[in-house]
């Protein structure tokens, strides 16, 4: 793209005879422009996700939650009975009741703080204090009030929020007899590439500059490598600019499916911006010095820091500037002798 043109355009002149002439003369304005091509292309995300809880309950599935969850969330039903999940690497086991000492109930107990149920410091121990607090949290969700947990009403997943995956026997109307293992959880990073056919991948350049779009949000990423398929197809492996996984922190909240496509823009040629002239005002003298000349006849020496669409992005020329592009022979000031096209970018 480029932002910003010239403000002289050629003007071909007609002759009597229908011919056209070069113009005599003409100059440009430098203008603060923008270069750069990029394509649009998808981006294949592959998540590998492994059990992480068991269904403990038995009967009949009555309500299924939503993938994307947080503490105290509802993961499903069984017989009316919901089961939520709580932040924890230990899995439950057991009935919690006063009296109940292990890492299961400081779990439960960092879940009803978070949740703001529990006023004290979470520790291992079940005590009233941690009665006090299921009961609120039972009455405050419709569970019979017993201040007790019973085996199965929550599962622990290692890292909230998240998305998880429900096994398909957790469907509303399947029949649960206890044991199955419903509840599945990524297991490593997010893996992401562009999946192209040779032609396509051959015009990336390595190391390309890739932003992917997200929901609300654009991920940064670079082409760190490629890999070649059994069926031909090129893997353009991406990272974030500073290593690891494009999605960084918020890799929780992709959805939890094994294989997502998001869009993504990939650089080609990467965006410039700067002090813009037709790339045709540009010359290289015999001691391969870059110039332009100013439309007083000054030469200002240049350095094109980038190019694309007829149009050169300089060091050494201000906006405002007004450089010659094609001279009094009418030939371009690079040595062309066709006039400047009077195309609109």
């Amino acid at each position: 793209m480029a932002l910003g043109w010239w403000a002289a355009r050629a003007t071909l002149v007609e002759q009597a005879d229908g011919g056209v002439v070069a113009p005599r003369r003409v100059v440009a304005t430098v203008t603060e422009a923008t270069v750069g091509r990029s394509v649009a292309y998808n981006a294949t995300v592959t998540q590998a996700f492994t059990p992480v809880a068991s269904n403990a309950l038995a009967g009949t599935v009555t309500h299924v939650g939503e993938a994307e969850v947080d503490v105290g969330d509802e993961l499903y039903s069984v017989d009316g009975d919901a089961v939520r999940v709580v932040e924890g690497d230990t899995p439950f086991w057991r009935d919690m009741s006063i009296g109940v000492v292990g890492p299961d109930v400081l779990q439960l107990e960092e879940a009803l703080v978070a949740l703001g149920y529990f006023a004290g410091t979470a520790d291992d121990t079940y005590t009233a204090a941690t009665y006090r607090a299921v009961w609120a949290w039972q009455k405050a969700t419709g569970h019979a009030l017993t201040g007790a947990v019973a085996h199965g009403e929550v599962v622990a997943v290692a890292s909230l929020p998240t998305t998880v995956r429900l096994d398909e026997s957790v469907r509303t109307g399947l029949v649960l007899v206890g044991g199955e293992p419903v509840v599945l959880a990524r297991q490593d990073a997010a893996q992401f590439a562009l999946v192209l056919m040779q032609d396509q991948a051959a015009q990336v350049p390595p190391g390309a500059q890739v932003s992917v779009a997200f929901a609300e949000s654009t991920w940064p990423a670079v082409v760190a490598g490629t890999t070649v398929a059994d069926d031909g197809s090129y893997h353009l492996v991406l990272e974030s600019p500073a290593g690891g996984p494009v999605c960084g922190k918020d890799c929780a909240l992709l959805p939890a499916q094994e294989v997502v496509s998001l869009m993504a823009d990939v650089a080609l040629v990467p965006s410039a911006t700067g002090p813009g002239v037709p790339a045709a005002a540009i010359r290289t003298d015999e001691a391969g010095e870059t110039y332009a000349t100013r439309s007083d006849g000054t030469r200002a020496a240049v350095v094109v820091t980038a190019s694309g669409d007829g149009v050169a992005i300089v060091d050494g020329l201000e906006v405002g500037d007004t450089v010659v592009v094609l001279d009094g022979s009418g030939s371009a000031a690079d040595g062309r002798t066709d006039p400047v096209a009077d195309d609109d970018e």
